[in-house]
């Protein structure tokens, strides 16, 4: 064999071997980020899907399986909106930026106190967002921004024997969201149309 040929080979090798190293290393972590969405109870706790066979996900007063539709306001309807939720300015202003640029929507969510009491308090949070709401047997509407789908945590202020027992009113009906005691959360998911 010629010199030069070896010369030039040895290169040549030293670079497909990098390369066979990266895919390697590539498709361990694949597999392994695999394993781990597969066998993980975190994972399973919000995917009940994803649970390892034999496992079930824990039950979990604190999230609620789906998602909640709500109605969505139109754009031209969203100045008077964020208007109408009484903003400080800087938070309002931003607020309309995020929804010129689409980048967030403005939902109504109609809540209602499900077990009959008026005037529970409950702390609501969507998008950075947090809105404390008196409840009452008739439905109050609450403006809250998000992306096409989101969460909303609910969090009772009041301490009542029983719990706080909160509905929401969505496009497909009204809901009966679990009852929570006071400083328990809630999340829900929430798709806006």
């Amino acid at each position: 064999m010629p010199p030069d040929f070896v010369e030039q080979s040895l290169p040549q090798a030293a670079e497909a071997s990098g390369w066979r190293t990266f895919y390697v290393v590539a498709l361990t972590m694949l597999v392994a980020a695999g394993a781990w969405v597969r066998f993980s109870d975190s994972i399973a706790g919000l995917v009940p899907g994803l649970a390892a066979p034999g496992q079930a996900a824990a039950p979990s007063d604190h999230r609620v399986q789906g998602l909640l539709e709500l109605g969505l306001i139109p754009a031209a309807a969203s100045n008077e909106a964020v208007l109408a939720m009484m903003l400080p300015a800087g938070d309002e202003a931003a607020l309309r930026q995020a929804v010129g640029r689409r980048r967030a929507r403005l939902v109504r969510m109609p809540l209602f106190e499900s077990d009959g009491g008026s005037g529970a308090m409950v702390q609501v949070e969507a998008d950075g967002l947090t809105r404390l709401v008196q409840l009452t047997a008739q439905p109050v509407v609450l403006t809250i921004p998000m992306a096409q789908v989101g969460t909303v945590r609910f969090r009772p202020l009041d301490a009542r024997p029983g719990g706080v027992g909160i509905g929401a009113i969505t496009l497909t009906g009204p809901v009966t969201l679990p009852t929570l005691a006071a400083g328990q959360l809630l999340e829900v998911g929430v798709v806006a149309q």
